[in-house]
């Protein structure tokens, strides 16, 4: 008998966790950590049996509840479960910090992302993965942004710029500086590429200046009015 009061048995439905029973509650289940004696339990005779509960997983002989629970970074959202296998993996974007839990604890942190099976909302505890060249855990990069809950992190759009890590929201990119242009997403410089001779920038592209409009100078944000005649 474990520390519980309970066992764990074989039944018609798979590996279950008995009915835990005194005089004072006849006929009525209730949680098996309720009771830690032998003398609480009257065996499987009784009533019949409870399956595996949620945020566990019940292996053949195991006498204890404890040490069944799904571990951090996962979770046991169905009942019945046989071994640890088939605890649920956080998903990418949450993060599952406690053993034993029904569902996970929450959205990863902003300005962090986690490609799954973190167990902290900061993804500290993701295991490192390949993407893009990035860890696949860890502050949000440079030229991306990462709101809570993100699987990976989002480029900053075109016509925008990052060289800060952590950033929340495509709000923290900032737009590309005057007299320069920001054609591509994820940049991490704003002054990577000068608008050129004959153009106006204003964010993404340069454009060209307008008929009876000129530019003989670089890194300009609008062009001059051609000269009478």
């Amino acid at each position: 008998m474990g520390g519980l009061g309970g066992i764990i048995a074989e039944g018609s439905s798979g590996l279950e966790v008995a009915v835990v029973l005194n005089t004072s509650n006849q006929g009525q289940g209730v949680q098996v950590s309720a009771f830690s004696s032998s003398a609480d339990c009257r065996g499987v005779g009784d009533i019949g049996s409870l399956v595996c509960p949620l945020g566990h997983y019940c292996p053949e002989g195991m006498e204890n509840l404890e040490a069944g629970r799904c571990p951090r970074g996962t979770y046991g959202g169905q009942e019945g479960l046989a071994n640890v296998s088939q605890c649920t993996s956080c998903p990418a974007g949450m993060y599952c910090n406690d053993t034993g839990l029904t569902a996970p604890s929450g959205p990863c942190k902003a300005g962090w992302y986690c490609t799954g099976g973190s167990a902290d909302e900061r993804a500290l505890s993701c295991d490192p993965r390949p993407w893009e060249g990035l860890r696949g855990r860890g502050p949000c990069p440079q030229g991306h942004y990462c709101p809570a809950g993100t699987l990976q992190p989002i480029s900053c759009p075109r016509g925008t710029f990052s060289g800060t890590v952590g950033n929340r929201n495509v709000s923290d990119c900032e737009a590309c500086p005057a007299g320069y242009f920001c054609p591509e997403e994820a940049l991490t410089f704003g002054t990577n590429f000068t608008c050129p001779y004959g153009y106006y920038c204003g964010d993404s592209l340069p454009a060209p200046c307008e008929p009876g409009t000129y530019n003989q100078e670089a890194m300009q944000t609008s062009c001059k009015p051609c000269p009478p005649g």
